[in-house]
C-alpha cells in the first residue's frame, strides 16, 4: 500500500505546523503527517518549520532566541498557536503516524526523550537532512525509527542510511528516477517522494515506484493514491 503523508499537516489547506493542520491531515485519511521541531531559548520543543518565526507568524525573531512565552504569544495562522511538540504527540496518538523532522542542535535528544515519555516510540519516525543528527537518534536507541531526507539521490547517503538501519530514503520527487527508486529498494529501504502538489505530479511520482508520497495538498494525494 502506498503511504500518504500530509506535509506539515496539510500545509496547502490549513496554516502549516498547527494543531488544526494536523487535524486536517487526519480527517483527510492520511497514513502519516509530518512536523518540524526546534528548541526555544528556554529549552522547550516547539513545532515550526523555519529557524525564525517571520514567515509563519505575526512575529519576528529566531526561535532559539525566543522563550516559550514569547512564541506562544504569536499567531501562527487563523489564530492558532505555535504548538508544543507534546501537544502534537497528544493529538496524533493512536490516530496517525508522525514524521518528526529535527531542525536544530539538541533536538534529537529532546525529541527522543519526549517520544519515550509519551510511550510513542512505534508511532514516531525521526527524520532530518543532517544525517549526523539521524545518527545521534540511532545512538539513543536501536528501537527508534529513522529516515533520511535528501534533495537528490546520493549513493553515499544511501549506504549510510543502510548502516543506520533507516526505514526510508526521502527524496524530492523532481530529482527522483525509476532507477534510483529501484536502487533504494535493492538496498532494503523504502522510498518516499516529496512534495508533489498537483494531481499530475503526484501521478508522476507514483509511476517512479515510490512506497510513499508526501504532499502539501494531501487531499489530492489521498484521492490519487486511493483511486
Amino acid at each position: 500500500m502506498i503511504e500518504v503523508v500530509g506535509h506539515r499537516g496539510a500545509k496547502g489547506l490549513v496554516p502549516e505546523n498547527t494543531l488544526p493542520s494536523f487535524e486536517k491531515a487526519i480527517a483527510l485519511g492520511c497514513d502519516a503527517t509530518e512536523c518540524d521541531v526546534h528548541l526555544s531559548a528556554d529549552g522547550h520543543l516547539v513545532v515550526c518549520h523555519d529557524h525564525t518565526v517571520d514567515r509563519t507568524t505575526n512575529g519576528t525573531g529566531r526561535i532559539a532566541e525566543l522563550t516559550l512565552a514569547e512564541l506562544r504569544a504569536l499567531d501562527a495562522g487563523d489564530g492558532a498557536l505555535i504548538p508544543l511538540f507534546g501537544e502534537v504527540l497528544d493529538l496524533v496518538r493512536d490516530r496517525i503516524l508522525l514524521l518528526c523532522e529535527l531542525k536544530g542542535d539538541g533536538t534529537a535528544d529532546a525529541a527522543v526523550a519526549a517520544v519515550r515519555k509519551a510511550g510513542m516510540v512505534e508511532q514516531v519516525v525521526f527524520s532530518c537532512f543532517d544525517l549526523d543528527r539521524i545518527a545521534r537518534v540511532r545512538e539513543l536507541g536501536d528501537e527508534l525509527r529513522i529516515t533520511g531526507i535528501h534533495s537528490a539521490f546520493d549513493a553515499d547517503a544511501l549506504a549510510r542510511l543502510v548502516d543506520l538501519r533507516a526505514e526510508h530514503m526521502d527524496i524530492c520527487w523532481q530529482a527522483l528516477t525509476v532507477d534510483q527508486v529501484a536502487t533504494i529498494h535493492a538496498a532494503g529501504l523504502r522510498c518516499r517522494g516529496w512534495n508533489p502538489d498537483t494531481e499530475a505530479d503526484i501521478r508522476t511520482t507514483l509511476e517512479l515506484g515510490v512506497d510513499s508520497v508526501s504532499s502539501n495538498y494531501p487531499d489530492l494525494a489521498v484521492r490519487v493514491v486511493r483511486g
